[in-house]
């Protein structure tokens, strides 16, 4: 067994030795020998005895070290993969031998094969973790197999494999009926969008094939082209097959809509934006491809009232084709949120609480220069702004908040009371390059287990759900964030990793949101319970003269 004495000489031993390592080793075998010469001696211990408490109290005291091998990649590697065998031979490792796999998964830049293949096993060990749980412990086990089937179905529709992303997603969905968060408003969106890409890709090996057997086929060439611009949103694809198709406009417009917005000429934005619009109204058939038809439409007028904004015909003509584009956009919209209410509308323990009416700017502005703009709040272009939600929500609960970047935007968070801590969930962090969480362990979301560099930087002028699921469990403590749908942070660990640094100047901690060298504008923000005991605590009422609240670092 190791005594806790033995545990911590383990670890400090690993610190000393990887601090006199050189930033990275040259080959994998050096980090083998490192490996060895630290814990070679206590896996043989192991081994000799039959697999059970002493092989997972070796991964937990490998775990404990394995954050000090950031700067070796090589040896944190092999760190994680002995872990992951010694936790997974009892059922009581089983969470650590997740959190290794789920820290293989978060290695920046880490090729995509590489973090499908890391889900892949975790849901393997969900699966098997789900199938040995007891009654009362399946809906804890099941919200984080619902989390890992996410992430995969995640993964597998970023390598356009929307087949196996739907069979993924229909699982999640069935499984939530028993887990602590059905999570069904992000889960149907998915299933509807690979269910729609995987008709889209049938249909182009339809296109490709007739155009197979005759080139000539001028509408199977303008269909395949379409389907790639309107179904798809991809101009860069359909430039590919260009060639294909005789129509000299049509490949004119595929080829200013592959053109980065910034260098098309400006008189070419008003036809470009003109086709975007035609094709909403005449070519999308489902709401999310006229949708994103539309916005590419308004993006062309803004971009050419940005440049032209004068008293003559051309100008007048962008306005009022902007104000087409913004409409049927606005209706497309209107709609989809009536549907997500309507959806979600049943239980109890669904129901949505509007917190953003709660903020009131004379009170609840902590930094920077924000203003009410209808029901929605807004901040314009301020270094480190801050503005709180006077509300905690005590035990576990999910937010969501709809927020547009018109400008800049260095970093825009939501920050996301828990226990008796507070973290912040960047949504878009250094001008785009990352979203996680910070403070982990002291870290910030760029340099912790929670960075994630796809798809970080927010929408320009419209607007986004960022959404988060946060849960604790006496002091284990677990987030879940995505933006659009797509998942960014699936962190689970001690309360005591947890700290704040984007933290208010008085207060407790609360709701809110951060801005750093932005403009953005807050359409809603509502809360929802998840657990039965837990309670909205008013943050206003906690205030008291010279009330000053020094939290944990």
């Amino acid at each position: 067994m190791f005594t806790f004495k033995r545990t911590i000489l383990i670890v400090a031993c690993a610190v000393m030795s990887l601090a006199a390592l050189p930033r990275a080793f040259a080959e994998p075998d050096d980090a083998a020998k490192v490996f060895d010469s630290l814990y070679g001696k206590d896996i043989a211990r192991v081994q000799a005895t039959r697999p059970g408490a002493d092989d997972v109290e070796l991964a937990q005291t490998l775990f404990a070290a394995v954050e000090q091998a950031r700067e070796q990649p090589a040896l944190m590697q092999i760190m994680l993969e002995r872990i992951i065998e010694l936790a997974m031979v009892d059922p009581a490792g089983y969470d650590t031998a997740a959190a290794a796999i789920n820290r293989i998964a978060a290695v920046p830049d880490a090729p995509r094969e590489q973090v499908l293949a890391s889900y892949k096993r975790l849901t393997d060990l969900r699966q098997r973790q789900f199938s040995s749980a007891s009654i009362k412990q399946k809906p804890t086990v099941a919200t984080a197999y619902l989390d890992d089937l996410i992430a995969l179905g995640d993964l597998q529709a970023e390598g356009d494999d929307h087949k196996a992303a739907l069979a993924t997603y229909r699982k999640a969905l069935a499984l939530g009926r028993i887990a602590e968060s059905d999570m069904r408003d992000e889960l149907v969106p998915r299933i509807t969008r690979s269910g729609n890409l995987d008709r889209a890709f049938m249909q182009i090996n339809r296109h490709k094939n007739r155009l197979k057997t005759n080139a000539d086929d001028t509408e199977a060439a303008r269909d395949l082209l379409l389907v790639y611009i309107v179904q798809l949103d991809r101009p860069d694809e359909a430039r590919k097959f260009s060639f294909t198709c005789p129509d000299e406009q049509l490949k004119a417009n595929i080829s200013l809509a592959a053109t980065p917005i910034a260098q098309v000429k400006t008189p070419d934005l008003l036809t470009l934006g003109d086709w975007y619009n035609d094709l909403a109204e005449a070519e999308a058939k489902l709401d999310d491809n006229r949708l994103a038809m539309y916005n590419h439409a308004r993006e062309c007028f803004e971009t050419y009232l940005t440049r032209e904004d004068k008293q003559d015909l051309a100008s007048t003509k962008a306005k009022l084709a902007l104000a087409r584009a913004a409409q049927g956009a606005e209706e497309i919209e209107k709609q989809q949120t009536a549907a997500a209410e309507a959806a979600n509308g049943g239980s109890e323990k669904s129901k949505w609480t509007n917190v953003l009416e709660k903020v009131d700017l004379t009170k609840h502005v902590e930094r920077g220069t924000w203003a009410k703009q209808n029901d929605m709040i807004a901040c314009q272009a301020s270094s480190d702004a801050m503005v709180r939600i006077p509300i905690r929500p005590e035990g576990s609960y999910e937010f969501k908040a709809r927020i547009q970047r018109n400008a800049g935007s260095a970093e825009v968070g939501i920050n996301l009371p828990i226990g008796d801590r507070m973290v912040t969930f960047v949504a878009q962090g250094l001008h785009g390059q990352f979203t996680g969480i910070s403070c982990i362990d002291g870290w910030m979301y760029y340099d912790n287990a929670t960075r994630n560099n796809r798809g970080a930087m927010l929408p320009f002028k419209r607007s986004v759900t960022v959404f988060a699921r946060v849960q604790v469990k006496g002091r284990q403590a677990k987030i879940y964030c995505s933006v659009g749908g797509q998942r960014k942070v699936n962190w689970t660990g001690q309360l005591t990793q947890l700290s704040d640094y984007y933290k208010w100047d008085e207060g407790p901690a609360s709701l809110g949101f951060v801005c750093d060298f932005g403009n953005i504008i807050v359409q809603s923000a509502e809360l929802r319970l998840l657990d039965d005991k837990g309670k909205m605590v008013d943050t206003d009422a906690e205030l008291t003269p010279g009330f000053r609240v020094i939290r944990v670092r």
